[in-house]
């Protein structure tokens, strides 16, 4: 049982500047290392919105993308702890994601450090 019930907005509140790194998924990405996560086919009625997505971006120093290399990828883990994709769709990696939720180049400047681990 959890000690205490908060708030998502106080939850936020206490992250401020507490947290070391973060880890997220995202939708697409691209050579520049801008990431989009809130906006699954580039029109508005795929618009899912960040979220809390900026409030975690904001508070980590770290911040690490993982995802798979296509969309709609299905991948399994071997009992040899191997990895294999049964089917893919498009590349999550794009020339220029289609809305810039996270840019990497404002993110460097700022001092964070940022990985992006796809398969």
């Amino acid at each position: 049982f959890p000690d205490e019930m908060v708030s998502t907005a106080e939850a936020f509140e206490r992250m401020q500047g507490s947290l070391d790194a973060v880890v997220l998924g995202a939708l697409e990405f691209d050579e520049a290392g801008d990431v989009n996560v809130s906006n699954k086919r580039g029109d508005v009625a795929s618009y899912v919105g960040p979220g809390g997505f900026m409030d975690l971006i904001d508070c980590a120093q770290l911040v690490i993308f993982v995802c798979p290399f296509s969309q709609k990828a299905s991948i399994t883990v071997g009992a040899d702890g191997s990895l294999s994709m049964a089917r893919q769709a498009g590349a999550k990696l794009v020339p220029r994601v289609s809305e810039v939720t996270f840019s990497g180049a404002r993110a460097l400047a700022a001092g964070k450090s940022v990985l992006y681990v796809t398969s």
